[in-house]
């Protein structure tokens, strides 16, 4: 899966500094369902697909409304349900936490949680 992200190097009192964010939108119809903390309601980030991935690393005249615009239409785009396979997993944090483990990703029944999706 690929994520749509800006990096940038900016100085800030003499410093280097490298900023990373990941890019969101609004959540689609499945993601509403799974993102769904109150203070940050139906949000995801942008999916980018293979074919485009050059396009999207190119620069960006970030001054060009026009260059912005287009970004907007060729990006922004809702992902597509059906490409995103989901899956519940473990705890994360706390005790019985798992932590950041390649098992963190293996699918976990949660028996008190029931979801349909």
């Amino acid at each position: 899966m690929y994520v749509s992200g800006l990096y940038e190097k900016i100085n800030i009192d003499g410093l280097e500094w490298n900023t990373f964010t990941i890019v969101t939108r609004e959540g689609n119809d499945l993601m509403r369902k799974i993102h769904n903390n109150p203070k940050n309601l139906n949000r995801m980030p942008v999916l980018l697909s293979q074919d485009p991935i050059l396009d999207w690393l190119a620069p960006t005249n970030k001054d060009d409304p026009t260059e912005i615009e287009k970004l907007k239409l060729d990006f922004f785009q809702p992902s597509p349900e059906d490409s995103i396979i989901t899956h519940t997993v473990a705890q994360l944090k706390g005790k019985a936490g798992m932590g950041n483990r390649p098992e963190a990703q293996e699918e976990y029944i949660h028996l008190d949680l029931v979801l349909e999706l």
